[in-house]
């Protein structure tokens, strides 16, 4: 659990945004299907009643009525009549219409909602809502242009049970569909993360092993790949291979100063016994002490250089390469060493001139005193 809460922890995260998003679309989905379908139901009853209306015509009297459509319904009005088609109580889409005066009065049709809007005068063509027993209906008002009539009205009319049915349904398989979408998106998250982890995991086991046991030549394999995380897994290869650098120069210090100290380190320890074997004259006595500090001096510098040359090796930025003479350095350091005059050693030079190199003044001052001591 440990090594995968990572994983875990982002595929929760990848889960409840998911969860939002998720969420958030279906009610937005929800609120456009809902307009959509109210926007089709009112163009439905908007048809559905310019239609019939056309069906309606006017006749000064009961043989012309028969003449301009011998099967319609004739109803009596202001001493004339009016002809409807006998498919006007057709129901299409749940649209039903009714004709009314301007005073209210309903005249022909089938209204659900007659008894509630009984003697309610016209005013403004216009569509709004009403409801009644637990119901909600569209209600188009449209006024009658038919030629001799004035005042009267034609009233459509339409339930929204039906768009109440569609987005039922629409829930209903939205309930049945994302919980399946949703499972299958968070097992495709869980082992995506799983995928992008690997490099972490692979990182991860590499410095447990490297931890474990002292094995610093092991890398992380992660394979070809973009991305931080493969940028990652290079970058802890390239500390990988500087710790290595530094554990190597470190033996490498070791051995060698073992080596390099042993001879001085004899000397000094035979010096002791041999003094301290028998009596000696304060001179003898003083003789060893020399030869001890002599010794001691040696130590010192041989763990001088070998410090430095170690840290040479590892910060070789601190030691910057520039042109430089050469032989004027030589000369000076000649010049120097040449009034210490020890054990009646002459010390002569005869250098070339203008010896140009790219070198670090620091390290060729330490060479050329060291080659001239060790003569």
């Amino acid at each position: 659990m440990k090594k995968r809460s990572i994983q875990i922890r982002t595929t929760i995260l990848y889960a409840l945004l998911l969860l939002v998003m998720v969420t958030l679309t279906v009610l937005i989905f929800r609120t456009i299907s809902i307009s959509v379908l109210q926007k089709t139901i009112r163009s439905y009853l908007v048809s559905a009643t310019d239609e019939n209306a056309n069906k309606i015509s006017y006749a000064v009297s009961r043989e012309e009525a028969d003449k301009v459509d011998p099967g319609s319904i004739l109803i009596a009005h202001d001493d004339a009549y009016l002809a409807i088609d006998d498919d006007f109580m057709d129901i299409i889409n749940d649209v039903t219409c009714s004709l009314y005066t301007q005073a209210g009065e309903m005249l022909y049709g089938e209204n659900p909602l007659a008894r509630q809007m009984e003697g309610a005068a016209f005013d403004v063509s216009r569509i709004y809502q009403m409801a009644s027993e637990g119901t909600t209906y569209y209600v188009y008002d449209r006024k009658l242009i038919v030629e001799g009539v004035e005042d009267l009205w034609i009233r459509g009319m339409v339930p929204l049970t039906e768009s109440v049915r569609q987005m039922s349904d629409i829930t209903r398989i939205l309930i049945f569909i994302l919980p399946f979408l949703f499972v299958l998106a968070l097992t495709a998250g869980f082992f995506l993360t799983g995928r992008m982890l690997k490099p972490i995991r692979s990182m991860e086991k590499t410095a447990e092993e490297i931890t474990k046991g002292s094995d610093l030549t092991r890398r992380i394999d992660v394979g070809k790949g973009e991305g931080e995380l493969y940028d990652l897994a290079g970058t802890f290869n390239e500390m990988l291979d500087k710790l290595e650098n530094a554990f190597a120069a470190e033996q490498r210090f070791t051995s060698d100063a073992s080596h390099e100290l042993r001879t001085p380190m004899s000397v000094i320890m035979a010096q002791a016994e041999l003094t301290l074997s028998a009596d000696r004259t304060e001179e003898e006595y003083r003789d060893a002490l020399r030869v001890i500090r002599r010794q001691g001096g040696r130590m010192n510098a041989l763990i001088n250089d070998m410090l430095d040359y170690t840290r040479m090796e590892q910060r070789r930025e601190n030691y910057p390469l520039v042109p430089m003479d050469l032989s004027q350095l030589a000369g000076n350091i000649a010049d120097d060493m040449a009034l210490l005059r020890e054990k009646n050693i002459t010390l002569t030079a005869d250098i070339a001139p203008d010896i140009s190199v790219m070198g670090n003044r620091v390290l060729l001052t330490r060479l050329i005193q060291n080659l001239i001591s060790n003569a």
